[in-house]
């Protein structure tokens, strides 16, 4: 399973490590 701070960039819809925040 992916890693919980994984899950909750995806279902955040933002990446602090690879997107715009």
């Amino acid at each position: 399973m992916t890693s919980p701070q994984k899950v909750f960039e995806e279902i955040s819809g933002e990446s602090p490590g690879s997107g715009p925040k």
